[in-house]
């Protein structure tokens, strides 16, 4: 599940965008027409995909290179990705996305096809591992990779209308948002020069985990997940503190701007 902290970069990465560059719609929204907010977004996903946003730093998210990347989820594995590749943020869909401007409240559900693979370094004392393994210690360096199919990454937050110099953000405050990843279809491990104490045993040890993957979830992801979402609320703060309402809404919302009373 360490690997998840990548899926997530992948996916909220797109929404990082700054107030000079944004993609254009083809035609603004009805803030209650969700059908249409949700293709806005969705043509977001595709085009920095595709192509990036060099001049905001942000580069082609599929493929993605990942270097040096290293998670340790406490008791169960170390694990480092010395250099690999990231794929599938063009199989992206934006199920659902909803802006209700009366409750000040948003929704964010996307569903994607993703995999990660690259050289690796791991080690792991589990005793779940060991207990399915009934063995010893697993350590490993060589090439390996995750794939996850559709895997559904879902939140909602609060948010209020902001008015900065006559125009018109949202500022979202992620504070008791409401959480989830599930994966729908399936999740493939896959890795070799994998050692179960000093015997080679990849074959062995992904058998085993791509045969109780589930399990392996429920029982690593609750503490790395924490983690998950702090990392996309503040990349989804940062899109809709930069991108004025009105480039997808044709309404003005200045009825909903937030004012302080002194």
């Amino acid at each position: 599940m360490a690997v998840g902290k990548i899926v997530i970069f992948l996916v909220s990465a797109i929404l990082v965008l700054s107030e000079s560059y944004y993609v254009s719609p083809v035609k603004k929204c009805d803030r209650r027409d969700n059908e249409c907010l949700k293709n806005y977004f969705q043509s977001v996903v595709w085009e920095v995909a595709k192509n990036g946003y060099p001049q905001l730093g942000i580069p082609i998210l599929d493929p993605v290179e990942i270097k040096n990347y290293y998670e340790s989820v406490a008791g169960w594995l170390d694990l480092e990705m010395v250099e690999g590749v990231g794929q599938g943020m063009r199989s992206c869909v934006v199920d659902k996305f909803r802006l209700d401007f009366d409750k000040r409240y948003g929704f964010v559900e996307v569903i994607c096809d993703v995999s990660v693979n690259g050289h690796y370094r791991a080690f792991s004392n589990s005793s779940l591992i060991r207990n399915l393994l009934d063995g010893d210690l697993i350590h490993g360096s060589g090439n390996g990779g995750v794939k996850l199919d559709k895997v559904k990454l879902s939140y909602d937050f609060r948010f209020k209308v902001e008015n900065r110099g006559g125009v018109n953000y949202l500022n979202c405050n992620f504070e008791g948002s409401k959480t989830g990843v599930d994966i729908l279809q399936g999740l493939t491990f896959s890795a070799d020069n994998l050692y179960l104490a000093e015997v080679e045993a990849s074959d062995l040890i992904i058998g085993v985990m791509n045969q109780y993957w589930k399990m392996i979830i429920r029982a690593t992801g609750v503490p790395v997940l924490d983690g998950f979402f702090k990392f996309i609320f503040d990349l989804t703060q940062r899109y809709f503190n930069n991108v004025p309402v009105s480039n997808y809404l044709y309404e003005d919302v200045s009825p909903y701007v937030f004012r302080k009373f002194y």
